[in-house]
């Protein structure tokens, strides 16, 4: 467990998926505000992929791959 600067506890592993998130997903807003390619690691799409869609598999009519 760990304490975020809330004070709230989470897991280890709740706290990384966060960190994942945030960097992924703000990476991509800046990508976009600067007119570059958008990127992730497969490692991060997949862990975003797994939050939205809480571990079901992605809707192929998306094109998103992970």
């Amino acid at each position: 467990m760990v304490r975020t600067r809330h004070g709230d506890a989470m897991t280890v592993t709740e706290f990384l998926r966060t960190r994942v998130v945030e960097v992924g997903v703000h990476g991509l807003d800046l990508a976009e505000a600067l007119d570059r390619p958008p990127w992730l690691t497969p490692t991060a799409a997949r862990v975003i992929a797994d939050l939205l869609t809480g571990g079901h598999a992605l809707p192929p009519d998306l094109g998103w791959t992970s």
